[in-house]
């Protein structure tokens, strides 16, 4: 046991939280326990081995995600596109797909859905985060769930984001994302929220008609 501890010497908090007792049979349940906790604070990514990663002996399930970007939204860059995709890569299996029309969204949303993706990214405005969503529920089987929805924001207003709490700031936003996204392998569930179903469409934060819908 403490040969294995030592082993981890680049992480000086385990030498601090764990000591080597001598073990009796007193005591070696209490030992285990300690072990347990603090490879569970480790969280040390080793290998993977038939699709899934080994962090600390235990099987963690890669999260599938695909990066869903406007590249004509206003406030998103070339460097800022990057920047996300390079921060995503390490904490999950990352497709990226950008838009080039309108709808394009929509029909990535839809096929994202239809391969059982984990989680949808979206890198744009308030319009693009209404296609994805709208993508999602005309793919979704009955009875089944859909990917959830993470959002960076990339438009003018962000209105749905700056709603979440999401910063307005890309950088600021994608550090809050990978937060949750590690959250999330650890066990921890999404957050629900409410949609309005519009009949032909569904709103995601608000809708409006006339004057308001022109």
């Amino acid at each position: 046991m403490c040969h294995i501890i030592n082993s981890y010497k680049k992480q000086d908090y385990m030498q601090e939280n764990i000591k080597c007792p001598k073990l009796n049979l007193q005591n070696f349940k209490e030992f285990l326990k300690e072990i347990d906790e603090a490879l569970k604070e480790a969280a040390i990514d080793t290998k993977r081995i038939d699709g899934q990663r080994v962090t600390c002996g235990r099987a963690m399930p890669i999260v599938r995600a695909v990066l869903i970007v406007n590249p004509n939204a206003t406030s998103t860059t070339a460097a800022g596109r990057d920047l996300l995709a390079h921060a995503l890569e390490s904490r999950v299996q990352l497709t990226v797909a950008h838009t080039d029309h309108r709808g394009h969204a929509i029909e990535i949303a839809q096929q994202a859905t239809a391969d059982a993706v984990d989680v949808l990214i979206v890198h744009g405005g308030d319009g693009t985060v209404n296609e994805v969503v709208n993508g999602i529920r005309s793919a979704l089987v009955p009875g089944a769930g859909g990917p959830a929805v993470g959002v960076v924001p990339g438009g003018s207003a962000n209105v749905f984001a700056r709603a979440l709490g999401i910063s307005p700031d890309p950088i600021e936003a994608t550090n809050q994302l990978v937060d949750l996204l590690g959250d999330y392998r650890r066990g921890q569930a999404w957050r629900r929220i409410g949609l309005m179903d519009c009949g032909e469409r569904w709103a995601v934060f608000t809708a409006g008609m006339g004057v308001d819908g022109d």
